[in-house]
């Protein structure tokens, strides 16, 4: 679709543009992602539950797997153009056919795992590529601290029930803050209000719970 104006309340100027923009999204293509999830509900094994996430087109979601067996998996669903040019970031010339989608990843090459040697699957908004991976997989990221610590929680106990997993979703231990907490010392403090909130950073635990003095300073 064409988007004008390009900012809902922007003044006049920012509107003058020579060009129109448009927008090319899958999620604004004929999709299938209903019934995908109709088929995911239905899924009774790892074959059925691939085929039902290969169907879902969009949002693109991380989809995590686990049977009665004890077998566990992850499966990346949904739409990924590959791109001539860019990663879809930036407006571009949308005229020249330069920057044109040349199709989408094949679902069998999207990323997925199943019973992986490792025992455990984490997804947490973290990359699930590496540079290795044959197709460009262009996304915001986030830093891999929330896989890292619910990694660190899933290797504390070799077996776990929904109590132990309801403590790892409530964790609130920062590993980011911990890395800034261990160079606090280097920290410039000019004031006794300064070197207080130094020293509380610096013996912080790294917990964000309500009551942290670190943590409030941290964050």
């Amino acid at each position: 679709p064409i988007i004008s104006p390009l900012i809902a309340g922007a003044p006049a100027a920012t509107h003058d543009f020579a060009e129109a923009l448009a927008l090319r999204w899958t999620a604004l293509d004929p999709s299938q992602t209903l019934d995908a999830a109709l088929a995911l509900n239905r899924a009774h094994d790892w074959p059925s539950f691939r085929a039902a996430v290969a169907r879902w087109t969009s949002p693109t979601l991380n989809f995590v797997y686990a049977d009665v067996e004890g077998q566990i998996g992850y499966a990346f669903g949904g739409h990924m153009p590959i791109r001539a040019q860019g990663d879809g970031r930036l407006p571009v010339p949308g005229w020249d056919g330069a920057h044109e989608w040349r199709g989408l990843i094949p679902p069998d090459a999207l990323p997925y795992t199943f019973n992986p040697p490792t025992g455990r699957v984490v997804t947490a908004n973290n990359k699930i590529v590496g540079d290795d991976f044959p197709y460009p997989m262009p996304s915001e990221y986030l830093p891999g601290y929330r896989a890292e610590r619910i990694t660190q929680l899933l290797e504390q106990s070799a077996r776990h029930d929904a109590g132990s997993f309801g403590r790892i979703q409530s964790d609130q231990r920062s590993l980011p803050g911990l890395e800034l907490a261990a160079l606090a010392g280097r920290l410039p403090a000019e004031t006794p209000l300064a070197q207080a909130a130094r020293e509380a950073l610096a013996a912080w635990d790294g917990e964000l719970d309500a009551k942290s003095g670190g943590g409030a300073i941290y964050t």
